[in-house]
């Protein structure tokens, strides 16, 4: 995933512009300092990457595009819909429909503070193996349902749980949901309760559910304990529910790290 694209050994045949696009691909909306974390990068040679893929093309923000959301903030970045459609090119994707789908803008808080915390992450020194982001782990969950589909039985149409990303740290994997509080109640308990649809399909990695206060981390665990309550197949759901770890954004790396120390090697996943 994002990090293979950044190691040169793993991914030699792509150029430095392919890189530049698969990064924006999968960070969707980013800011040039993430940019610079997670690629080990140079300002200089991101700056240097951008303008390549803009001087080529005739509209430069078809391409890649760049805006700041508000005016006491850092400028972002992310594909246009051309961008978008080479991206999909070189992972092998040909859907038409989605193809040249550009990140909303109305979600610019939350790719940026989901990006945040894998770049929080890897400041911290822990050891990170993997990084997949939303469309990346919706797949790898999809590919994981076909895996288990039993002889005679329909396929699923897709994962009914989408977490925003997936992350492997020290050998341990977990799912990670960043929640910016401007979902209601209702919505969370909706959330929660796919996440459970799909446990009761294959077993799941912990929930690394990240959010903006404790106040929220509250609201959220009063939202899981009714998904449970209200769950219709309690019975089957039973001890196949995922760890669901609360905690508020810049803490989560000191949470990862008691959590890993004081509750032992939760569930692996490997792909």
């Amino acid at each position: 995933m994002i990090l293979d694209v950044a190691d040169e050994h793993k991914t030699p045949h792509l150029s430095k512009t392919d890189r530049m696009i698969l990064f924006l691909f999968e960070l969707g909306i980013c800011t040039r300092e993430q940019l610079e974390v997670i690629t080990g990068w140079s300002t200089n040679q991101i700056n240097g990457a951008i303008r390549r893929i803009r001087a080529t093309a005739d509209n430069p923000d078809e391409w890649v595009t760049s805006w700041r959301p508000r005016q006491n903030k850092p400028s972002v970045y992310a594909l246009g819909s051309e961008g978008m459609a080479y991206a999909r090119e070189l992972r092998g994707e040909f859907s038409e429909d989605a193809r040249r789908k550009r990140p909303p803008r109305g979600q610019v808080h939350h790719f940026v503070g989901t990006n945040q915390i894998l770049v929080r992450l890897i400041r911290s020194g822990l050891n990170v193996q993997e990084w997949m982001s939303g469309k990346g782990v919706s797949v790898w969950l999809y590919n994981e349902l076909l895996t288990r589909v039993e002889p005679g039985k329909p396929e699923p149409k897709n994962s009914p749980y989408r977490p925003d990303a997936l992350v492997r740290v020290n050998g341990v994997s977990f799912l990670v949901e960043y929640d910016t509080a401007s979902e209601p109640s209702p919505r969370l308990m909706e959330r929660f309760s796919r996440a459970f649809d799909l446990s009761v399909m294959m077993p799941l990695p912990p929930i690394l559910f990240v959010t903006v206060s404790e106040r929220r981390c509250e609201e959220a665990a009063r939202a899981l304990e009714r998904a449970i309550e209200r769950y219709p197949e309690r019975d089957i759901l039973g001890s196949r529910i995922p760890d669901i770890l609360f905690c508020t954004e810049g803490t989560e790396v000191d949470f990862l790290r008691t959590y890993l120390e004081t509750c032992g090697t939760p569930l692996r996943l490997v792909r």
